[in-house]
């Protein structure tokens, strides 16, 4: 739990640095993705929860401007690269799929550019 505070406090810091106006807050994509889909996309689990598929129906839910995406995009990337030691970028790519999201979201790493 301790972890998940840090997460959120450190991303919330993020945020106000950059002075970003997000329509999804920072610590709501923290929340819903990278905390449930931890342990699937560190290859600790072969299947992601069904916590970390409702946060991600969730998420998509929410996008509704492609300038929400690329807020979606640049947080979970900054967690993803900076708070996850041993997070495999390719774990990521078949959430959509397995969960049955409609969600676009490109291969998080620390080279991703959101805005394309």
């Amino acid at each position: 739990m301790a972890l998940i505070g840090m997460i959120i406090l450190l991303m919330m810091g993020w945020c106000w640095q950059c002075d970003c106006e997000q329509n999804i807050p920072c610590e709501t994509s923290v929340d819903l993705v990278l905390v449930p889909c931890k342990a699937f996309i560190t290859d600790v689990s072969k299947s992601p929860s069904n916590a970390c598929c409702e946060g991600l129906y969730d998420i998509a839910a929410m996008i509704k401007t492609p300038g929400d995406r690329v807020d979606v995009c640049v947080c979970l990337k900054t967690a993803f690269t900076y708070l996850l030691d041993n997070y495999d970028p390719i774990r990521m790519l078949p959430l959509p799929v397995i969960c049955r999201v409609n969600i676009l979201l490109p291969l998080l790493t620390i080279h991703t550019d959101c805005d394309k």
